[in-house]
């Protein structure tokens, strides 16, 4: 799976990773965005900034670091080029 990780990070790949929060209530939680790092234990993903983050941080964009442990799965989407020549 890190392999997989990795190759997604080199060709900055759109991905939604789903994470265990184990917790009854929100059993699942899911980020959306690039992965920047990717760790023997742990992945970094940067999405971008919502609006409360924005306006207290003043930042674009947001990095979450992610247990490998904690991740279900990973959804990734394969950029598609508009023009095919």
């Amino acid at each position: 799976m890190i392999d997989l990780l990795r190759e997604l990070m080199k060709q900055e790949s759109l991905v939604r990773v789903v994470v265990d929060t184990q917790v009854d209530e929100f059993y699942v939680r899911m980020v959306d965005g690039k992965i920047q790092q990717v760790g023997n234990d742990v992945i970094v993903v940067e999405r971008p900034a919502i609006s409360d983050e924005r306006f207290k941080h003043n930042v674009a964009n947001v990095r979450v670091a992610i247990p490998l442990a904690r991740v279900a799965e990973v959804i990734y989407y394969d950029r598609v080029d508009s023009d095919p020549s």
